[in-house]
Order: structure tokens, then sequence, then C-alpha cells
């Protein structure tokens, strides 16, 4: 369990379908990433899949215990480097007061501090612009725009579809890390 001042971030669990479903089922909050808006039950099988590896996190509000949104931290390799790749999706009745900041700083640090991680990638489309200013609000470095580098979706003959994103990073070396 991750603590902040204002929020408690924790691996997702089954059970956070419930709360997750009215923003994961809106069209315009999913709209940058390129997702389908879920049923509860795809997003109940969605959840289930992800829990043997742990890289999604719910955000708790810890004055309510009310789940605001959730986290990615996806790790891989890179050489000889440890990479995690972060993202990140919160409800929109929540937007605007910092959480998703706060939330994002404290698992990149968490991914550096207790992970050992080398190294944190994000990316967005161009367009997200509330996305992008979180990257730079947290003060990961703009390694500008990737053009055509990324895909989430197939063309109706199965050729990806690539798109283009911003790319932000920081490696642990130009990181604050906060005890």
């Amino acid at each position: 369990m991750i603590e902040t001042n204002r929020l408690l971030i924790r691996p997702m669990v089954e059970e956070d379908y419930l709360e997750m479903h009215p923003y994961m089922s809106s069209e315009e909050v999913l709209k940058y990433d390129e997702l389908e808006p879920f049923t509860k039950e795809e997003l109940k099988k969605f959840i289930r899949s992800t829990l043997s590896e742990p890289c999604f996190y719910s955000v708790i509000l810890k004055d309510t215990k009310k789940l605001i949104g959730h986290l990615y931290l996806g790790i891989k390799m890179d050489h000889e480097s440890k990479i995690a790749s972060l993202g990140y999706i919160f409800n929109p009745i929540y937007y605007r007061k910092g959480y998703c900041s706060e939330a994002a700083k404290a698992l990149i640090n968490y991914g550096f501090k207790e992970m050992n991680v080398d190294r944190v990638e994000a990316g967005c489309n161009p367009e997200n612009i509330a996305s992008w200013r979180v990257m730079q609000k947290i003060g990961l470095h703009d390694d500008g725009l990737q053009q055509r580098k990324i895909s989430f979706e197939n063309d109706a003959d199965g050729n990806p579809i690539f798109r283009s994103h911003f790319k932000y990073s920081i490696s642990k070396e130009n990181w604050k890390i906060e005890s």
C-alpha cells in the first residue's frame, strides 16, 4: 500500500470493477486510450486477467475510501535496464484536483525506490492536453512527438493502425526520490 497526503494506492482487486465501471464505460474518458467502453462483465473479466501480474493500482481517497481512478506501472527489461511504463485513468468527477499527479508521482517514487526501476516512461495522444500536463507537472521530461509509433487497434484487414503520441520519461538519477 502506498500512502500520500490524500490518497491510498493499492494493487487492483476484482471487486474494484464496481467503482471503476462508471468511468470505464464512458466513451469520453476512454477516447484518448483507444479503448471501447467496458460493460461491467467485460471490466470484471479484464481485471481478473491482470491479477496474476500486478501492474494495475487502484487510487482511493483516504477520507471517504472512494475509488477515484487507477494507475498502471508495467515493467519490462530493455537490455540491462528495468523500464516502467506509466499510465492512468481517473473518474472525471475527480479531475482538476491534483489527484492524478499526486498518485502518479507516488507510484513513480515507489517504482524507483521499491521496484528498483531504472527509468519510467509515459505517453499520450497529442490531443490529450490534461495527460501531458500531468506528465510535465510531476517532472517527466518531454521526449517529443513519436510519429506513428503506437497501435491499440487494427483496421478491417487486421493491420495495425499506428498513431503518433507524445513521449515523456525520467531516469532514476534524475528523479528526486521522496522518503
